[in-house]
């Protein structure tokens, strides 16, 4: 995954969430505070291209809503 790609997620994210007037719960890196991997490569390889909401870490299963 390159930077791009990283960036591009995030910034569909960001839109997906102003659009239908979510929270953007993810943290804003990409990177979970909680064990510290990369989310948004997870979310990719899991087929989400960052246009479905993202609440949690698929790693450790923290929730980024409490």
């Amino acid at each position: 995954m390159t930077a791009a790609d990283r960036q591009a997620f995030l910034k569909r994210q960001r839109e997906m969430c102003l659009d239908r007037k979510a929270p953007f719960f993810m943290p804003s890196d990409g990177y979970c505070p909680y064990c510290g991997k990369d989310v948004v490569k997870r979310e990719i390889e899991d087929g989400n291209d960052g246009r479905a909401l993202v609440t949690g870490c698929p790693y450790c299963c923290k929730s980024y809503c409490e």
